[in-house]
């Protein structure tokens, strides 16, 4: 199966490789399992701003431009590449949503936030892959 699939995406590297490995699998014939015992160790959030959207209160984790950039382009790309019409109706405005709340939330950094935002969907558009851009991973002026 590795060998005629491969490994999971190197393109996808830190948001979304495992859930394209899965999609990947199930795409070419392969059952996908869950498990529900297992446990993944995530290093806690820095920081989460209490929101209230739509009502409905939410604890926004408030993540650095990097991984910001990275969760948004790579799940707009998987989304796609395995939604079908799916995508377009239900998926990508969920994502665009999900993307905005974190963008807005955070208060005084609204406007990097927007371009962070902003740069992973015209990326994800064009397809454009691998590292974080430059911009992104230099220190703020």
């Amino acid at each position: 199966m590795i060998r005629r699939l491969g490994g999971p995406s190197r393109e996808l590297f830190m948001w979304y490789e495992d859930v394209e490995y899965g999609m990947r699998l199930r795409r070419a014939g392969y059952p996908v399992y869950v498990v529900p015992g297992a446990r993944v160790r995530h290093p806690p959030p820095g920081r989460l701003i209490s929101v209230n959207f739509l009502g409905v209160p939410l604890d926004v984790p408030v993540a650095d431009s990097v991984k910001s950039y990275l969760m948004i382009r790579n799940s707009l790309v998987v989304h796609q590449r395995y939604g079908g019409l799916r995508f377009w109706f239900a998926d990508l405005p969920l994502l665009l949503v999900r993307g905005s709340i974190g963008v807005f939330a955070a208060r005084g950094e609204r406007l990097r936030g927007a371009r962070v935002l902003a740069r992973a969907v015209r990326d994800a558009a064009r397809r454009r892959m691998g590292p974080p851009p430059e911009g992104l991973t230099r220190a703020p002026d």
